[in-house]
């Protein structure tokens, strides 16, 4: 059945319209009969009938002021006008705000089965082609599923080594080659610590694997999740699995995905499953699948030495926040865009610079300022904004404070230019 609303100011014809009509016989269903304009525009505000019947002109919202709205809005409703009025400047509304039927009063009932016979039948052949749409994307969507962990396995187990296979590869995921596809690479380690009792006693290594993966294909809504292997050691104590989050088409490419967010989501879903720890390692990033190629097959728990590990880890934090000191980041910012804890990375910033995280990307933006007062002719107050600092009453207390003297003290001209 399909949603009716019929509006007309006379409670005869109005009656008439809802009672005269099986409208039942015709595939339609009456939810709701209106008086007025005005209350048909607040159902549309919580409903979304299939067609608007209504009477051209009411007391304070007329059929064509619904039938705006409706074009306006684009929402999905078809309008069909009643009208007494033979004037063609209403026909031509009517054409305007593409609406469905343009009916003269007195209407037969003939006439409006007829009528909305034909409505119906258009309606069953958009639901039949829009089912066949929705049909071809699943379809195309789960082909492209199986092609990307069937990738990713190869990609990772060494096999896709050759450029010419790679290539055809990445074709058939129809992957740009100068596109971005974000990608991380990480390691999943699961510790059963009850033995002979919990989810891994009751259900067994298989169930175990397929519940953890399946926890990580829901961590994101904006990544998929593909396994790549398993491995068991200490006779079931420890599973371990290295797997790829693979960023949906339709995600936001500026947003930042933070492995430390997927690590808290894991932890709370995990505390479900009795006697089952979880940890997310993150291995590497990268921006295009062909990229993962180049990793060659990956040992499961091959150990990134820590010396090495914080070194590469303060670099990507040193070199995003050079790149982004001016913007107004904070330390999630830097955390989501390298992947890494906060706490983590304000102990390395630390232990890099001796300062906490604030007081350094505040140092960094004084000298930054500093070198512009001393080599160009800008303005103070445009000096503050490419340092970061809106307020340029704000920017002179933190220069006062950072340096012991006013911007104008660094000035190498003479000419007042800067105050």
């Amino acid at each position: 059945m399909y949603s009716l609303i019929i509006a007309e100011d006379e409670l005869a014809a109005r009656r008439g319209l809802v009672d005269l009509i099986k409208w039942n016989e015709l595939g339609f269903q009456v939810d709701g009969e209106f008086s007025d304009g005005q209350q048909v525009l607040a159902y549309l505000e919580s409903n979304m009938p299939d067609i608007i019947l209504t009477d051209i002109k009411m007391s304070r919202v007329s059929g064509l002021e619904i039938a705006k709205l409706v074009m306006e809005k684009h929402l999905p409703v078809q309008v069909v006008l009643l009208s007494g009025h033979r004037e063609f400047s209403y026909a031509q509304s009517a054409v305007e705000y593409r609406v469905l039927h343009y009916l003269l009063k007195p209407v037969s009932v003939p006439k409006l089965r007829e009528v909305f016979t034909a409505i119906r039948e258009k309606l069953d052949m958009q639901e039949q082609l829009q089912n066949t749409m929705l049909s071809r994307r699943d379809h195309y969507e789960m082909l492209i599923d199986h092609q990307r962990q069937s990738f990713v396995v190869d990609a990772l187990s060494g096999t896709l080594s050759n450029s010419a296979v790679l290539e055809e590869r990445l074709q058939l995921l129809a992957v740009p080659q100068d596109g971005i596809e974000r990608l991380l690479l990480v390691r999943l380690i699961v510790q059963n610590t009850a033995q002979g009792v919990g989810f891994f006693a009751d259900y067994g290594l298989v169930e175990l694997q397929e519940e953890m993966t399946s926890i990580l294909r829901h961590l994101d809504p904006r990544l998929e999740y593909y396994p790549v292997k398993w491995e068991k050691k200490q006779k079931g104590r420890l599973v371990m699995s290295v797997g790829v989050f693979w960023e949906k088409a339709d995600s936001d490419r500026n947003a930042p995905l933070a492995i430390w967010k997927l690590q808290e989501k894991l932890e709370s879903e995990v505390r479900q499953l009795s006697g089952i720890e979880a940890t997310l390692q993150f291995i590497k990033g990268v921006n295009h699948p062909g990229e993962l190629a180049a990793e060659g097959p990956v040992e499961m728990d091959a150990p990134v030495p820590e010396a090495a590990r914080m070194s590469a880890s303060i670099e990507q934090v040193m070199s995003y926040i050079s790149l982004h000191y001016c913007e107004d980041i904070t330390l999630n910012d830097v955390a989501s865009a390298v992947y890494l804890n906060p706490i983590y990375i304000s102990r390395l910033i630390k232990e890099r610079t001796g300062k906490g995280f604030s007081e350094w990307l505040m140092e960094m933006r004084i000298k930054k300022a500093v070198s512009q007062l001393r080599h160009t002719d800008l303005y103070v107050y445009q000096i503050a904004e490419e340092a970061g600092y809106r307020n340029l009453k704000y920017f002179y207390k933190i220069f006062k404070k950072v340096t012991g003297k006013s911007p104008n003290d660094y000035r190498t001209r003479k000419d007042g230019k800067g105050l």
